[in-house]
């Protein structure tokens, strides 16, 4: 956190992580992998596996492609193209 603001730790924090989940679960399709959502977003591996328990946990839905699929749902991905 930079010194010069006056802000605090908890509260940026929270403010910041429904954002932050979101963005994880836009993120979460099929072919990418934890590692890759981490670098993207900039944050460490740990957090993206945090972020997604908590969806996992609000959605009741376990597994990776039906994350993908609310996300679509929700608007937060676009649909993907046909090839």
């Amino acid at each position: 956190m930079n010194a010069s603001t006056n802000t605090n730790p908890t509260q940026a924090r929270s403010s910041t992580c429904p954002s932050a989940s979101a963005r994880c679960s836009s993120w979460s399709r099929p072919v990418s992998v934890d590692v890759d959502i981490a670098n993207i977003l900039g944050i460490s591996v740990r957090t993206v596996r945090s972020y997604l328990d908590r969806i996992r946990d609000k959605t009741g839905e376990r597994r990776r492609p039906g994350l993908t699929m609310i996300a679509i749902k929700k608007g937060l991905v676009p649909e993907p193209q046909e090839i």
